[in-house]
């Protein structure tokens, strides 16, 4: 009701902006604190999860509006009992992108590019897991960035040894 008609106005202004998604939370019920604000994803909901983030795409592009990447999580090592947030490690990210939402993509013909991480510059083993996976990295456009904690020099740390994911802040 509120945000389409602003991503509307924005398209009209400059139809070259590029839009992308962080979600903050999977819905509740399929968390297992069947709350917004914190707790993990359950297992068992990995794939309608992935479903979830891909009819979200797809109604976004039906009003006119293609989101261009999307990142798993908005701060997946944040959990806080008074804002939505859902903590996922990276290995769980990783087998979430590898055996559930790159397939789902692939096989839907969904080109929204796939962003990890999402979370700040002192943890750079989180994305490198994912990108050192084959099976994971293939379906992995980049990763994300916070200023929160770290120093910016880790984006050039993470690029010098993943040269071909493309690095976002």
């Amino acid at each position: 009701e509120y945000v389409i008609p602003i991503v509307k106005m924005v398209q009209e202004k400059n139809p070259e902006m590029l839009f992308f998604a962080s979600p903050w939370s999977p819905p509740a019920w399929m968390k297992d604190t069947q709350n917004l604000c914190g707790g993990k994803l359950k297992k068992e909901w990995y794939p309608v999860y992935a479903e979830y983030l891909q009819k979200f795409i797809e109604s976004y592009r039906a009003e006119g509006i293609p989101i261009y990447a999307i990142t798993v999580q908005n701060e997946p090592l944040m959990e806080d009992p008074n804002y939505p947030t859902c903590v996922w490690s990276a290995e769980e990210q990783k087998m979430f992108i590898r055996d559930y939402l790159g397939p789902l993509f692939e096989r839907g013909g969904i080109d929204t590019k796939i962003w990890c991480w999402d979370h700040n510059w002192n943890v750079l083993d989180f994305p490198r897991a994912i990108f050192s996976d084959p099976q994971a990295s293939k379906y992995v456009e980049g990763t994300g960035f916070h200023l929160y904690e770290g120093k910016v020099d880790a984006q050039s740390v993470l690029h010098n040894e993943s040269p071909d994911k493309h690095i976002y802040f």
